[in-house]
């Protein structure tokens, strides 16, 4: 083989093996999308909150969610589970026991038939983590343990579990992240991890699982990904659960040249069916899953201006 042929091979296994359409940087590009009939979409929706997390995961069937923001913003948590017209959830998933992720479980198991709820951290870690079986057993909910390695399901998606046990890190770098596999598409859940939990994965992994097309960037965009997690990475899309405040995680994005939006700015959704991603806010994603921004079939007798060439998109490695 030729060093030319070595290097279209390389080439060639380094293109992505998925189209991410972002809507939200650039409107048009759903305009004329739609997915193929009988495709099995996933939704992977984030309200509008700020410096707190909370992720719905359903394909319309099943329905999870991971983490539950604070108490003081849970109300945007079911306000997203609403127009997501979510009647049960299969699954709440606790990353970590903080207030920010934790703080608003009740308010939801008031509202939301669950059918339980999982930790990763003892009972005795801090109060929060005391008052989990309580808040459960008031709803009759039971309160599940998992740990690393624990593997779940949904709607042909696989989530594989992070989650450190070492005490010396603390309770941010043993929060649990989950990597989700659906077809060719990859997303990465990062919770709270901070750089230790970072350099923790990025040493543990192989650079083909860490590889990603998006990411809920870690800790709310208050730190950066460190070299090793982000280098096999070769991050694609971010959503940030803050605002634009300038922090170090999120001037890094900027610097990195990684496309990004902010959920403090509105409810972002992701559409997946294993190939194509759809990022874009809430309203955007009904409008591609009832089929308005599919092209139109243009009327008998008329005339059809000839299509111009399609755009092409190429995805630049940005140096560091």
């Amino acid at each position: 083989m030729t060093a030319c042929a070595e290097n279209a091979d390389v080439a060639q296994e380094d293109l992505p093996k998925t189209v991410i359409l972002n809507a939200i940087d650039d409107p048009t590009s759903i305009e004329g999308f739609s997915y193929p009939k009988g495709a099995h979409v996933l939704r992977i929706a984030f309200p509008r909150i700020m410096e707190c997390d909370s992720c719905l995961v359903t394909d319309g069937s099943e329905s999870i969610l991971i983490d539950c923001a604070t108490e003081a913003q849970a109300e945007q948590v079911l306000i997203m589970l609403r127009e997501q017209e979510i009647a049960k959830l299969d699954a709440i998933y606790i990353t970590h026991p903080h207030a920010d992720h934790a703080g608003g479980l009740a308010k939801i198991l008031q509202e939301f038939p669950t059918d339980g709820v999982w930790t990763c951290f003892s009972d005795l870690t801090n109060n929060i983590s005391q008052a989990l079986p309580g808040i459960c057993e008031a709803f009759d909910v039971p309160l599940n343990r998992y740990e690393e390695g624990h593997v779940f399901t949904l709607g042909g998606a696989t989530f594989e579990t992070y989650a450190a046990t070492d005490r010396a890190l603390g309770i941010n770098d043993r929060s649990a992240a989950f990597r989700m596999q659906y077809g060719d598409a990859v997303m990465f859940f990062a919770a709270d991890l901070e750089a230790r939990g970072l350099r923790r994965l990025g040493n543990m992994l192989d650079p083909e699982t860490l590889r990603l097309d998006i990411i809920k960037y870690p800790h709310h965009g208050k730190n950066g990904l460190v070299r090793e997690f982000w280098r096999p990475a070769k991050l694609r899309f971010a959503v940030v659960t803050s605002d634009r405040t300038r922090r170090e995680g999120k001037e890094d994005l900027v610097y990195k040249g990684w496309a990004h939006a902010f959920t403090a700015e509105g409810e972002i959704t992701l559409l997946c069916d294993g190939k194509t991603w759809c990022v874009c806010w809430q309203e955007d994603a009904q409008r591609i899953l009832k089929g308005e921004t599919a092209a139109k079939k243009p009327d008998e007798g008329t005339e059809t201006a000839e299509p111009e060439d399609a755009p092409v998109y190429i995805t630049v490695d940005k140096k560091e």
